[in-house]
């Protein structure tokens, strides 16, 4: 089996989790199929939707005690998220994008370090623009704020950090998007994977790195179709060049714990910690019903600290 990019995520979570997964070393030179990747990434897309619901990371959900119909039913608004995304994205960025309605067409790049396979499919791409869709909103980004002004700033559909404000407080404001485990950080390594796995491929072409999420601004009209509304787009983007630029030795050091971990493949009980994301979107699938089984339900630590 091929590392994908979840795998990636997850596999750098803590030494236990590769074991957990019963990840075999002689598996890793085997091919991976589109669908066999869509399916690991089926969970985390329910999850995203389902933490779309919630804009205050503080505010903490069991979504391994969520319904199941009700996640189910979210779907196909998934998958209109990244159609209306792709649509949106060709009249700012021009030429065709290949995204979700051509699904088995999807852009993939693979790449061979120390003989381990790392793969990963891209949601909208047309050869120069690379934007990963998440079932997020804008919110928690323009919630980065320095008295009272968001450090971002739209420019054609597009978010950019700003360049005119306190550089030593932007950076204090960043260090929230580079933090793999906070609600807006999470996605930004999301990408920042995907841009390691591509520039270590055959590929030598440089890309131009974009989230794309809803835009919490945006007010729907009725009409049937998620046009402009009042000068707002359903979707919008954000760039994350200089973000998973500096991500990049970062994301190689997770990669030489990933290598370890595989070799390790140790399934002795480790530490709890922030990566277990517990009661969040991101939440570790191995939590509840391994390393957090023995907490109890009513009146633990939890109850007085998160």
């Amino acid at each position: 089996m091929a590392i994908t990019k979840t795998n990636f995520i997850n596999y750098t979570r803590c030494p236990r989790y590769c074991a957990l997964d019963n990840l075999r070393m002689e598996q890793l030179d085997s091919s991976i199929s589109y669908e066999d990747y869509k399916q690991q990434e089926l969970y985390q897309e329910k999850r995203e939707l389902l933490g779309s619901l919630f804009e205050d990371e503080e505010f903490e959900i069991d979504v391994t005690k969520q319904l199941n119909p009700q996640m189910e039913a979210m779907m196909p608004y998934y998958k209109k998220v990244e159609f209306e995304a792709g649509k949106i994205a060709e009249k700012y960025f021009g030429n065709d994008f290949i995204y979700a309605e051509k699904t088995n067409d999807q852009q993939c790049f693979e790449a061979d370090i120390n003989g381990i396979k790392y793969v990963c499919y891209v949601d909208l791409f047309n050869g120069k623009d690379l934007i990963e869709v998440k079932s997020t909103t804008t919110n928690g980004y323009l919630g980065l704020k320095i008295k009272d002004e968001s450090i971002f700033e739209k420019i054609n559909n597009v978010l950019f950090i700003r360049k005119d404000l306190d550089p030593i407080a932007v950076e204090k404001k960043k260090a929230k998007l580079m933090d793999r485990f906070s609600s807006v950080g999470q996605y930004v390594f999301d990408i920042a994977v995907q841009r390691y796995i591509i520039e270590h491929s055959d590929n030598k072409q440089e890309f131009n790195y974009m989230l794309g999420v809803l835009n919490s601004e945006y007010v729907y009209d009725g009409s049937g179709k998620y046009h402009m509304c009042d000068n707002q787009e359903l979707i919008t983007f954000i760039d994350v060049n200089d973000l998973t630029k500096d991500y990049q030795p970062i994301i190689d050091e997770y990669r030489k714990v990933l290598e370890r971990n595989l070799e390790l493949n140790n399934a002795k009980e480790y530490k709890l910690g922030t990566y277990c994301c517990r009661k969040k979107t991101n939440e570790c699938i191995y939590f509840n019903p391994i390393c957090g089984k023995k907490i109890p339900k009513t009146n633990s630590i939890f109850s007085y600290l998160n």
